[in-house]
């Protein structure tokens, strides 16, 4: 996946937009995952910081929406995710992760 966004490069110009300059350069991830359907619908986005503020530590977060109907009801679930991680290695990292989700059957 690449490392490519930037949430504080926003378009200045028209033609950061044409040239695809605008929100890059940051070595943020931004994942956008949008599946609309009749029986199942999922909805998602997601953002991480490898090296908050230039240290060890990276951030992310996570926002989604899942809705599925089923013969006799509907579930809708909704929530967010928030992590935190260290960076050991230039391979292994430990994390925190919490979640909050709402349930509805």
């Amino acid at each position: 996946m690449p490392r490519l966004f930037d949430i504080l490069r926003p378009p200045t110009s028209l033609d950061d937009l044409i040239e695809r300059n605008a929100w890059r350069g940051g070595g943020q991830t931004l994942n956008i995952d949008l599946r609309p359907g009749t029986t199942l619908q999922t909805y998602s986005i997601g953002w991480r910081e490898p090296y908050f503020l230039d240290s060890k530590f990276g951030v992310g977060a996570q926002g989604y929406y899942f809705n599925r109907a089923y013969a006799e009801y509907t579930e809708d679930r909704f929530g967010g995710r928030f992590t935190v991680d260290r960076r050991l290695d230039p391979i292994w990292r430990a994390y925190l992760s919490t979640r909050v989700e709402g349930v509805n059957v």
